[in-house]
């Protein structure tokens, strides 16, 4: 049986930077990594930049075979983890084969959320692997009829993709709004009248209740009694994370994996980092789970610092930023419509921030093209500083959120 002192469940941006940050550290050490797809590390983030035609296909790839032999990594491409058995530090493999470790980590990452309506699988594109922008790329040529089903940053790419192409997508959408846990009805306004503006069609409240086809189209039967006929469905409803083959391995899990600060989960010796990891926040005091590519480098570098000896807690704010046909969108932090808020907007200008407060204190920002404010609001929501005093001043547009005093005094 193979065995390394370091094996890695995941070859995305997590695992990668963990397995090359252990060998930054220790030069001898055996450092495995099992990947399940069939490709070298690739850049997700700029999945929608390839199939909108902005980069060439071989930009996505960040690495190649050679920089896995020069760093002394083995990487096992398309091979899939069965079964861990803590017990005896080992990782059964789809095929049988047994793979032993020293130390573990888990960054297996996750997977699109199941999509119950089977009957059009030829009709139904997401975006989460490579595989799935290369089925979109061939497919747009042909698509007429477009229909985009969810809320989130990847249902604002297929929309995007769809229109750059001047096809203009229909939208269904669950909630009362796009982003309705993030957005106010003033930010909600503005994004519903700037995506219509570029030509698509916005349904709310509703869902599809059936597929039926219709000869090359595929007919969307919605709980309200809307009926629909596309022949490309985006879906982008999120994803779950890859937790199956723990079962019976002893490491806690929710929704993810459980850990500690120091992303160490229940059992010694075996981490977990990126989108799997529920991690325990020292800040928040509580776990919790953040899905994108930032997040899920740093967790790596953490992580691999942490398996060669390092006590090193985790805390980032989680960031996510897209430019999305002309605005430019960010969510810091705790974006929940259940916390205290605050918002402020300028139609004319297109530009919006909502903050969120706990008990006062700074813990997320929703902003459409005020990007500048990023880094103030960041180191905000990192010093768990008070803004409760300015919240009178946070509704006006020209209040420079520069001038609370805790930046202030950083930058004095």
């Amino acid at each position: 049986m193979k065995t390394y002192d370091h094996l890695i469940i995941g070859g995305g941006i997590a695992g990668v930077t963990a397995a090359e940050t252990i060998r930054s550290r220790d030069a001898d050490a055996a450092i495995g990594i099992i990947s399940h797809e069939p490709h070298f590390l690739y850049s997700r983030v700029l999945l929608p930049a390839y199939i909108k035609k902005k980069i060439r296909r071989e930009q996505i790839f960040l690495r190649t075979e050679d920089d896995f032999i020069q760093r002394g990594i083995d990487l096992l491409r398309g091979r899939t983890a069965e079964r861990v058995d803590t017990a005896a530090r080992r990782v059964v493999l789809a095929d049988g084969e047994e793979i032993g470790y020293g130390k573990l980590l888990i960054s297996a990452g996750g997977r699109v959320q199941a999509w119950t309506h089977g009957k059009a699988e030829q009709n139904i594109f997401r975006l989460q692997t490579l595989d799935d922008a290369d089925r979109l790329s061939v497919a747009l040529d042909t698509v007429r009829r477009p229909v985009v089903v969810g809320s989130s940053f990847i249902a604002l790419e297929f929309i995007e993709t769809f229109l750059l192409r001047s096809i203009a997508p229909r939208v269904l959408v669950r909630g009362p709004h796009l982003f309705d846990t993030m957005l106010d009805e003033d930010g909600a306004s503005l994004l519903d009248e700037h995506l219509t503006q570029k030509g698509a069609e916005l349904i709310y409240s509703d869902e599809i209740s059936g597929l039926a086809h219709q000869g090359a189209l595929v007919q969307i039967e919605t709980h309200r009694g809307n009926i629909l006929e596309t022949d490309a469905l985006g879906v982008g409803i999120g994803v779950a994370r890859n937790i199956s083959f723990l079962e019976g391995s002893g490491i806690a899990c929710g929704r993810g994996v459980y850990t500690d600060a120091l992303l160490e989960t229940n059992v010694p010796g075996v981490f977990a980092g990126g989108d799997i990891a529920e991690y325990f926040d020292t800040r928040l005091q509580r776990r919790v789970m953040v899905g994108n590519w930032t997040n899920a480098m740093l967790q790596g570098r953490h992580a691999g610092l942490n398996m060669t000896g390092a006590k090193i807690p985790f805390y980032a704010v989680p960031t996510y930023s897209i430019v999305n046909l002309g605005l430019n969108i960010t969510a810091l932090g705790e974006c929940d419509g259940t916390l205290e808020s605050v918002s402020r907007m300028d139609r004319t200008t297109r530009r919006y921030e909502r903050f969120f407060m706990r008990d006062g204190v700074l813990v997320g920002a929703f902003l459409i093209n005020q990007f500048a404010d990023k880094p103030f609001l960041t180191e905000l929501i990192a010093r768990g500083v008070v803004v409760a005093p300015y919240a009178e001043r946070l509704n006006d547009m020209s209040f420079d959120i520069r001038a609370i005093s805790a930046i202030m005094q950083k930058r004095i």
